[in-house]
């Protein structure tokens, strides 16, 4: 009956409807066809030169006509690339085509990415795609200025959280998009959610949000787990993803991180090994080599944690080691206190070596239904934990 207009879904209900005319096309002509939302690419293997262009060429054409004439969805010319190896051969293959299958190109894009990964100099804004996204980023907050109302304040929250933060955070597996950017989209996000207290440290407040909302987490945890995913597939390969790098490749890049960065954050280097090891550092973890994390005396094997556990550790990590930094200052006014008292002075000392048991904090900050707290109440736990943090630890 076709799909509803204005459907947000439409693109993906558009790939569904075609995945068996695409399957049984690719296999007729024995090409690899993918469609993801509305880009299609075909891929090929042949023998030779001559059969390689003769199939994609046939191939290309089958999938036109299917789409345009039988299905009433045009291609756009002008969007389509090539990727050859000579000249020569992507107008041989445009002539076989018809010639309507666009330019050729010396790579492939990956929607800024690949802008991401170009050497500049170091700093907050190496990148010219950076600093776009952060100037975008910076011009949308001012448009949000003109949203009010109840209304209004509910879609500032899904602009911010399903818009502006992922196309800031885009590609930050590979560059983090800048320190600066990354603390005011976090301010951003305590601010609309009405948790942005005077006196209480942002690593406090971020606690409030759902986990996985917090920007600062997203942009540090984003390196280590493209890490940790490019480990696992070379310690249990997948036929679907051959293109990953060896073990002594990996081991190499890490002793080569250490070397540069024996301790700190090293913001100076901004390279995709530079940022797993900042990442791990940034929650008390240290990448000691390519497959294994240690805290202190205790060892975390990569090939031993598939990626999605490791994204539930470090997400528990993080909050648990962001509320002792954020607690600390106060922890160690407690120290300075109860010096004589030796019992109260050890339990400290356990305290800011294990971290904080943060778990019935979030349960009261994250509770939902008839228990969930307004944002008001949440800014009024948040100072008085930060304020009266000695209470806290002290059980009163």
């Amino acid at each position: 009956r076709g799909v509803i207009a204005g459907s947000s879904l439409a693109t993906f209900e558009v790939s569904m409807l075609l995945q068996r005319e695409l399957c049984a096309a690719a296999v007729r002509h024995q090409v690899l066809a993918s469609i993801h939302i509305d880009d299609l690419s075909l891929t090929a293997e042949a023998a030779s030169l001559q059969a390689l262009e003769e199939k994609m060429g046939k191939a290309a054409r089958a999938f036109r006509t299917l789409l345009e004439e039988r299905y009433g969805l045009p291609l756009a010319s002008n969007k389509g690339q090539v990727l050859a190896s000579h000249k020569n051969d992507e107008e041989q293959l445009r002539n076989t085509a018809g010639g309507w299958i666009g330019e050729a190109t010396p790579h492939v894009r990956r929607l800024g990415v690949d802008h991401s990964l170009r050497a500049g100099l170091p700093g907050e804004h190496a990148s010219g795609v950076r600093r776009t996204r952060y100037i975008a980023f910076t011009g949308r907050l001012k448009l949000l200025k003109f949203v009010s109302g109840p209304h209004g304040l509910k879609a500032k929250k899904q602009v911010v959280k399903a818009g502006m933060l992922p196309a800031l955070l885009y590609g930050c597996e590979v560059r983090h998009p800048g320190r600066l950017a990354v603390k005011q989209a976090r301010s951003t996000t305590l601010r609309m959610a009405g948790l942005s207290a005077a006196g209480v440290p942002a690593d406090l407040s971020a606690l409030a949000l759902p986990r996985g909302a917090d920007p600062a987490m997203l942009a540090m945890e984003a390196p280590l787990l493209r890490w940790h995913r490019e480990y696992w597939l070379g310690t249990y390969p997948q036929a679907s993803q051959q293109d990953v790098l060896s073990r002594g490749l990996l081991e190499r890049a890490v002793r080569k991180a250490r070397e540069d960065m024996p301790e700190g954050e090293g913001w100076e280097f901004d390279t995709p090994v530079h940022a797993a090891l900042r990442g791990a550092r940034a929650i008390g973890w240290e990448l000691v080599s390519a497959g294994v994390l240690a805290q202190g005396e205790c060892r975390l094997l990569l090939s031993g944690t598939s990626p999605a556990a490791m994204r539930v550790l470090y997400r528990q990590r993080w909050e648990a080691h962001k509320l002792t930094t954020a607690l600390q200052l106060r922890l160690q006014t407690l120290q300075a206190t109860k010096a004589e008292d030796q019992a109260a002075q050890t339990e400290a000392d356990s305290l800011l070596h294990r971290g904080f048991d943060a778990q019935p904090l979030l349960k009261v900050l994250r509770a939902k239904g008839k228990s969930e707290l307004t944002s008001h109440c949440k800014r009024r736990l948040l100072q008085w934990v930060s304020g009266a943090a000695h209470k806290a630890i002290s059980g009163v």
